[in-house]
Parts: structure tokens; C-alpha cells; sequence
């Protein structure tokens, strides 16, 4: 008998895990329906609903992608050596760290917080929220599951680590002024070629209250939380399967694209053209925060890479001024 198209993707039998698998499912569909009713909803002009249903949307999705990676985790303790990494995809866990952000947005539009947070306001709100995600989803679907542990990821687990990691920030630091050398002529000379303004990298500071918010999430909040996702659990889960170049490669190219999805301009062909400067210009930075983790084993060094790059950062942009 010939099986039906898909049907080895929704069928439950042999599943170790069936339950979660067809939550996962559900959610899925769950969230495509609703979003697909919100666009119904916004072209109707009932934006209020749209809204709503949009927020319901991602938070739908986040369950979903938290379900099918507890789901993934079971699978791969199941079928894989323990020397392979046995929890859930990065990407998988982006998706439901990606939901959750999203939702909050929405909720904060929702709210009517957009206008008078203004860019570098919502821009450093986003911060404040994927920052804690990153940390709590980690623990939830990785170290939790026993797939990864904290040590595993580079982080300092005992006293004399911790010292040593104090040494980590150093090393890091010291790679910052040759990565922000080649991001700059690399942002200048593909801006010049593509015909557009290079993107801000970082929101910048004008009063008091925009340096201190920056440091505290821009500078310390955001290169902990992004370190401990993209090269304590990405990059090492994808050395395990993939070898430590591989790994390295891959990490840096989902940091940079992440970075750059958010890109728009005032017509496509724009926005495609800023999308490109603004990937390719977290490339350098990017493969330079893989190096010193895989060059140390130890999160500290990207971290304090990560963290001097961006006050270094801002304190260019504060310097040059509004364009």
C-alpha cells in the first residue's frame, strides 16, 4: 500500500516521544492559522485585532519550537554517539527565542510604546528581552536536558576558573582594535560599491541616560547573553558533530545573519542592498568572537572581544555624531 504524501511526517508511530512531537505540530499550524488571520484582519483594517492575533501568532510558534526541540533532544539521546551533541538545533532554539522576542514587540506596538521609545529605545528593549531569553532557553533545552553543561560551554565553573576567565576578558579585548579596523573599511568599501549609508551597529547615545542604558545592555548584557547562544552553545554543539572549523564557519555566519534580518529600506532593492552591508559587516567581528573561543575554551574571551568592541563602537558613533 503506497503511503500518502507527508505521511511518514505526521504519523506518530515509533516515536519515542509522540506527544510532544504532535504538539509541536499543532502549535505549528496553530500559528500559521493565526497569522494568517491577522493579515486577513490588517487588510480589512481592523488593526487592533491584527496586532493581537500577530502576538498570538509568535507566542503559538515559541511553543512550538520549545516543544520540537525537547522533542529533537529526546531523538538524538536516543540515536547519537555521546561524543555527538545530543540536544536540540541552535536554529531550533533561535526559533523560539526569535518568537518570544517578536511577541514582545508586538506588545510593546500594542501598547503604544513604539513612538516614544523611538528607535534606539525599542532597538535596546529588544536587547533587555533576547539577552534573558538566550540564557534561560539555553538552561531549559540544553543544560537541563543534560546535552550540554555550563563547563562544556566555556563558562567558569569553579574558583580558579573564574580567575583564570578574568585573564580570558583580557585576551579577548586585546583582538578588538584589528576586528573594528577591517569592520570599518570593510562597511566603508562595500557601502561605496552597493551605493547606500552603512547601518548603525549599535543605537547611539546622546543624554546621560542613553550612555548608562547602553553600557548596561549594550556593553555587559548583550555580548553575555549573544556569547553564551551563539559560541558557548552553538558553536560548541556544532564542533561536535561538524569539527571545530566547520563549527567555527557556521556560527559566524548565523551571528551575522541574525544581526542583519531586521535591515529595511525604503524600497526592496535597498533593503536587500543594506541587508548585504549589514551581514557582511558583522562577518569580521564575528569570526574574530569564534577564534578566541576556540582558540581559549573559554566564553570569557569573546565575551570581553564582544564587550570592548561594542563600547569601542559607541564611542566612535558618539564621536562622529548623527549623519
Amino acid at each position: 500500500m503506497t503511503e500518502p504524501p507527508l505521511g511518514s511526517v505526521f504519523s506518530l508511530a515509533g516515536r519515542p516521544a509522540p506527544g510532544l512531537y504532535a504538539g509541536a505540530w499543532f502549535f505549528t499550524l496553530i500559528a500559521a492559522g493565526l497569522l494568517g488571520v491577522a493579515l486577513a484582519a490588517s487588510s480589512s483594517g481592523n488593526a487592533v485585532g491584527a496586532d493581537v492575533l500577530v502576538i498570538a501568532s509568535f507566542l503559538a510558534f515559541f511553543v512550538a519550537a520549545v516543544l520540537a526541540g525537547g522533542y529533537q533532544a529526546i531523538v538524538r539521546r536516543a540515536t547519537l554517539d555521546p561524543e555527538r551533541y545530543r540536544g536540540p538545533s541552535p536554529f531550533l532554539v533561535f526559533a523560539a527565542i526569535f518568537a518570544a522576542a517578536n511577541a514582545a514587540g508586538a506588545i510593546v506596538a500594542l501598547a503604544g510604546l513604539g513612538a516614544p521609545l523611538g528607535t534606539t529605545g525599542r532597538a535596546l528593549v529588544s536587547v533587555a528581552v533576547v539577552a534573558p531569553l538566550y540564557v534561560l532557553l539555553v538552561w531549559f533545552l540544553v543544560v537541563r536536558e543534560g546535552a550540554l553543561g555550563w563547563g562544556q560551554m566555556g563558562w567558569p565553573t569553579t574558583r580558579q576558573l573564574w580567575a583564570r576567565a578574568m585573564v580570558g576578558l583580557g585576551y579577548g579585548a586585546t583582538a578588538t582594535l584589528p576586528v573594528l579596523i577591517v569592520t570599518v573599511i570593510l562597511a566603508l568599501l562595500l557601502a561605496a560599491f552597493l551605493q547606500v549609508t552603512p547601518p548603525a551597529l549599535l543605537p547611539l547615545p546622546v543624554t546621560l541616560a542613553d550612555w548608562l542604558v547602553d553600557i548596561a545592555l549594550v556593553v555587559i548584557l548583550a555580548p553575555i547573553g549573544e556569547e553564551l547562544f551563539y559560541r558557548g552553545f552553538a558553536q560548541t554543539a556544532w564542533t561536535r558533530d561538524l569539527g571545530v572549523r566547520a563549527a567555527l564557519v557556521r556560527a559566524s555566519v548565523f551571528f551575522a545573519v541574525v544581526h542583519a534580518v531586521s535591515t529595511t529600506g525604503v524600497d526592496f532593492s535597498e533593503g536587500l542592498r543594506l541587508a548585504v552591508v549589514a551581514t557582511v559587516v558583522r562577518l569580521p567581528v564575528s569570526f574574530g568572537l569564534g577564534w578566541v573561543f576556540a582558540r581559549s575554551g573559554s566564553i570569557a574571551a569573546p565575551v570581553g572581544l564582544h564587550a570592548a568592541f561594542n563600547g569601542l563602537t559607541l564611542i566612535l558613533a558618539a564621536l562622529a555624531g548623527p549623519t
